[in-house]
C-alpha cells in the first residue's frame, strides 16, 4: 500500500494528481529504518508542495468556482502580480484574460480561456496556461455529477510571500503505533454520496467500502471512497476522518488520507498508516475547495499532521 503527497488533494479539488512516494514495508507495527524512512521523504515531498513548483499550493493567488453559463475576468497589474484576481462582473477598463464555461450536457463541460484574441480550449480536461513569467493560470472541471457544477480557475502568483515565506509544516513525530492493519468490507454497489465543502460547495464522491480495524483499544469501520462508482480501474481511496485531536491539537475540519490501491482493486485487507494524515489544503489557502469531513474516530488520533492554532 502506497501513500501519496499532499498535492494529490489537487484531486479531490480538480482532477489531477502528484507523484506517488515509496510503498512502506509491510512487515508489523514496529518502525524502523525503511518505515520512517519512507515517510520522512513523504513528508520532505509533501512539504515541498506547499511552495515549490509554479502551481505550488501556497503560490494560489485568487480562484474563482463559476457555473455553467458564467464567465470570469481576471485583472491586475503586471506590475504587481499580488492584484490579480479573479471577477464574474465584466470589469469596464481592460482586462488580462477571461474563462467562459458551458455544460451542453451534464458529463460534457466545455470551457474556452480568451487572452488577447488567443483562444485555448479547455474541453473537459485541466490545462495550464502561463499569462507571463509571475501569473500561472490552471482550471479544471469541479463538483461534476451533483446539482452544482463548476468549473475552477486559479491563478498562481510566483512571488506569493506565502509561498516564499512559509515556515514547514507540524507533525507528530512518527508513531508506529498509529500504523495498522485492517479488513475492508466492500459497498455494493458504490453509493454515491454527497459531501459539503469549506467553500460552501458540494463533491459527489462513491463509498467503495469500510476499513476495519482497531487503533488506540477502539474498533474503527473508516468509510472509503473513490471519484467513481466504477472500481474496475481504482487507483486511490479517499479516507477522511476526525478524531479527539480535532479542533485543539489538529485542523478542525478534519484531515485526509488518500490510499493507493495494488493492482487498481478494492483490496482485501489495508495497511493504513496514520502518520501520513494530512490537513486539507484550505488549512494553509482558503481558494482550494475541499470537503467537510463526517465521519469520528473516537479516539485521539496522535499521528500525522498537527495545527497550531496560535499561528492561525
Amino acid at each position: 500500500m502506497k501513500f501519496l503527497p499532499a498535492l494529490l488533494l489537487g484531486a479531490v479539488i480538480l482532477a489531477g494528481c502528484s507523484p506517488t512516494s515509496p510503498a512502506p514495508d509491510a512487515s508489523g507495527p514496529q518502525a524502523g529504518p525503511s518505515l520512517e524512512g519512507d515517510w520522512q521523504a513523504w513528508l520532505t515531498e509533501h512539504t515541498e508542495s506547499y511552495f515549490d513548483g509554479r502551481q505550488a499550493v501556497l503560490k494560489a493567488n485568487d480562484a474563482i468556482y463559476i457555473k455553467p453559463g458564467e464567465t470570469a475576468w481576471l485583472t491586475g497589474n503586471p506590475e504587481d502580480p499580488a492584484t490579480y484576481h479573479w471577477s464574474i462582473v465584466q470589469p469596464e477598463g481592460p482586462t488580462a484574460l477571461s474563462v467562459e464555461f458551458e455544460l451542453p450536457e451534464p458529463d460534457a463541460p466545455h470551457a474556452s480561456l480568451t487572452h488577447i484574441g488567443e483562444i485555448v480550449d479547455f474541453g473537459d480536461e485541466t490545462k495550464t496556461f502561463t499569462l507571463s513569467d509571475d501569473i500561472e493560470i490552471y482550471g479544471g472541471p469541479s463538483g461534476l455529477g451533483t446539482d452544482d457544477p463548476r468549473f475552477v480557475v486559479f491563478a498562481f502568483n510566483q512571488r506569493h510571500p506565502a509561498a516564499t515565506d512559509f515556515a514547514g509544516l507540524s507533525f507528530y513525530a512518527y508513531a508506529p503505533d498509529f500504523r495498522v492493519e485492517a479488513s475492508v468490507t466492500p459497498t455494493l454497489p458504490p453509493a454515491p454520496h454527497i459531501m459539503q465543502t469549506e467553500r460552501g460547495l458540494i463533491k459527489q464522491f462513491f463509498e467503495v467500502g469500510h476499513a476495519n480495524f482497531t487503533v488506540s483499544g477502539t474498533d474503527v469501520s473508516l468509510p472509503l471512497y473513490s471519484f467513481s462508482a466504477d472500481t474496475s480501474d481504482l487507483q486511490y481511496l479517499f479516507a477522511p476522518f476526525t478524531d479527539e485531536t480535532t479542533g485543539t491539537e489538529t485542523y478542525g475540519v478534519g484531515r485526509y488520507l488518500d490510499l493507493e490501491t495494488a493492482g487498481g482493486t478494492l483490496p482485501e485487507t489495508l495497511t493504513i498508516d496514520f502518520n501520513y494524515a494530512y490537513n486539507p489544503l484550505c488549512a494553509l489557502s482558503d481558494h482550494y475547495n475541499c470537503p467537510v469531513v463526517e465521519f469520528t474516530i473516537p479516539a485521539a488520533i496522535k499521528a500525522g499532521e498537527r495545527y497550531d492554532y496560535g499561528l492561525h
